[in-house]
C-alpha cells in the first residue's frame, strides 16, 4: 500500500479551515448581551492584536454606514468581526461608520475564535455552577 504523504503547508491551510470552521460566524456575531459585554472587558485586548487600517475619504464615502459590507470588501471572512469590529472601535450604529473617520482596528479573527472559546468555556462552568 502506497504512502501519501502530505506538506506541512497542506497541514496547515486544513487546520486553519478546521479552526475557521470551529466556531461559526453566528456565534461570533452574537448580539447577545453577555457576549458583548466579555468583548468590551476585553477591548484593550482585542485592540492589542487589532491591525490599525489608514483609509481614505472616498472608501469611506462609498460604504458610509455599511460597516457589514466593508468588512466583507476587505475579506468576506471579515464579516465574523463586526461585532468586535464595533466594540474596538466605539461604533455603536452603523451611522458612526462616516467619511470622517480616517482609520481603525481590524480584529484578528483568530484572536476572536479564541475569546469565542474561552467565553464558551466560562459560561458552561458558570451555567453548571448554577
Amino acid at each position: 500500500m502506497p504512502t501519501i504523504l502530505t506538506s506541512d503547508s497542506d497541514r496547515n491551510i486544513h487546520c486553519t479551515d478546521t479552526l475557521s470552521n470551529t466556531i461559526s460566524s453566528e456565534a461570533l456575531n452574537d448580539s447577545s448581551e453577555s457576549w458583548i459585554q466579555y468583548l468590551r472587558d476585553h477591548r484593550s485586548i482585542i485592540r492589542a492584536t487589532s491591525t490599525y487600517i489608514d483609509v481614505n475619504e472616498s472608501t469611506m464615502i462609498k460604504y458610509r454606514y455599511r460597516i457589514r459590507k466593508y468588512l466583507n470588501s476587505v475579506n468576506n471572512s471579515y464579516v465574523q468581526l463586526e461585532t468586535a469590529f464595533r466594540i474596538v472601535n466605539r461604533l455603536h450604529s452603523d451611522e458612526d461608520f462616516t467619511e470622517n473617520l480616517t482609520g481603525f482596528y481590524l480584529p484578528n479573527l483568530n484572536r476572536i475564535i479564541e475569546m469565542r472559546k474561552m467565553y464558551t468555556t466560562l459560561k458552561s462552568k458558570i451555567n453548571k455552577m448554577n
